[in-house]
């Protein structure tokens, strides 16, 4: 869970997903609670109804924007915020593969006043694209050694050596 720019915190929460005979699922985050400075927020159940789905090569992709009332969670002797805050805007992107659920959940809220981003991430990060790729140049050869960390001027095939660079890394090779 990662609140406005926060550093993300780990809570374990449950997600509960209902595909629907139009097509459509229900994705249900019950019970759901957030620390916040120390102390505990009970937000309630979070339920997003009437989410579109595309299906291609065995992965179900999910994917919603929509404003939803969250109720109070189960247990009546807990104090729920979720009744007071109205309709809050949730953006819904999710996978499914292999039966695992990938999902980011933005919702946005006031409480006391304060507007608070809430993003919920399940499963690993989703990517929806690559902004930049790092190739790693280690610089210069500087050495070949082999497995007894001597130092040799030619590979023979088949053995294993270890070829270390200017950059101080080492990478174990194969001769050819």
């Amino acid at each position: 869970v990662k609140i406005d720019e926060g550093e993300p915190v780990e809570q374990t929460s449950s997600i509960q997903v209902v595909k629907h005979e139009d097509g459509k699922y229900t994705l249900s985050l019950k019970n759901f609670s957030l620390t916040l400075a120390g102390s505990e927020m009970n937000v309630g159940n979070i339920v997003i109804n009437n989410v579109d789905a595309t299906e291609e090569n065995g992965t179900v992709s999910l994917k919603t924007s929509q404003n939803i009332k969250i109720e109070d969670g189960d247990d009546p002797d807990v104090t729920w915020v979720g009744s007071y805050l109205g309709e809050v805007p949730v953006n819904l992107e999710a996978t499914i593969k292999d039966n695992k659920l990938s999902a980011i959940i933005n919702i946005k809220m006031a409480v006391s006043g304060t507007d608070m981003n809430i993003q919920v991430l399940f499963g690993s990060e989703l990517i929806a694209g690559i902004e930049k790729a790092v190739i790693n140049n280690p610089g210069k050869r500087i050495g070949i050694y082999n497995l007894n960390g001597q130092r040799v001027n030619e590979q023979v095939k088949g053995q294993v050596y270890i070829t270390k660079y200017a950059d101080g890394s080492t990478v174990k090779t194969i001769g050819k």
